[in-house]
């Protein structure tokens, strides 16, 4: 299969070589703008996870979507790729793949934990830390910080989500049960902003980790004062391109598979 890789950070290298050891002729754009020659004919083009920050643009590119001269016939693969893209051609979402999402949600995690650890100078020895939602990514990264040592407290949206965190053995509240956030570091998993999130004051010392793009740039302490956010969002293709690279080849050969039996 000719597969042609558009965009993206170390692990679309990481996968493209991947793809490439196991037969199929592969080519990949990761900056700048590709030839013609690199569009026609493609079986199948990689876009990146996420594909795109504003549903316009290819995902670390200045590509317009409404630009690629792409042919009817070529397949798409990528991650949260805008729906007016893919009408009328063969695609597949990584978001579907739950294998490649558990995956994710655990080398995220552990890129949101490292770079805390790197940046602390107690390690999690009774440091008291906030996961903010308790997806997969949340869940991932309380379990972390509790296997380090930290004292953790999870907040949600919904109930049932409380019950399902305070099962696992974490202390947990509902957002609309408060207004402030004790906890000296804050790991923000929420993919959008919550209700009621901006709203919230965390304490003067905070160090907040936005791992899922749903933390306000900024938040309020009691005091007036304002800390600012460390965005990690697509950390795992920084702290681990070899192993996120090797996930997200794995799901494109899953399509790939699915393609060959269609």
């Amino acid at each position: 299969m000719k597969i042609g890789f558009l965009g993206g950070d170390r692990r679309m290298k990481v996968a493209a070589d991947f793809l490439t050891k196991e037969g199929h002729t592969v080519s990949l754009v990761g900056e700048g703008t590709p030839t013609a020659a690199f569009f026609a004919p493609l079986d199948l083009l990689v876009l990146p996870y996420p594909a795109t920050r504003d549903d316009i643009h290819v995902a670390m590119t200045d590509l317009a979507f409404s630009s690629l001269p792409l042919s009817s016939h070529t397949a798409l693969f990528g991650g949260r790729l805008p729906k007016s893209f893919c009408e009328g051609r063969v695609f597949f979402d990584a978001e579907g793949d739950e294998e490649f999402l558990l995956g994710n949600a655990y080398l995220t995690a552990a890129a949101g934990v490292a770079t805390a650890l790197r940046a602390g100078e107690r390690a999690f020895f009774r440091v008291t830390a906030a996961v903010l939602g308790y997806g997969r990514i949340g869940r991932e990264t309380a379990k972390m910080l509790r296997a380090l040592g930290a004292e953790v407290t999870v907040y949600v949206r919904r109930g049932t989500v409380k019950e399902q965190a305070i099962e696992d053995g974490f202390k947990a509240h509902t957002l609309k049960e408060i207004s402030h956030i004790p906890e000296g570091l804050v790991f923000g998993t929420v993919p959008a902003p919550a209700e009621n999130l901006s709203l919230l004051t965390v304490t003067e010392d905070a160090v907040l980790y936005d791992l899922g793009g749903g933390l306000p740039t900024e938040m309020k302490t009691p005091t007036g004062s304002c800390v600012r956010t460390l965005p990690l969002r697509g950390a795992p293709g920084v702290f681990a391109p070899r192993a996120a690279g090797e996930l997200y080849a794995g799901s494109i050969l899953r399509f790939i598979t699915h393609l060959n039996q269609t």
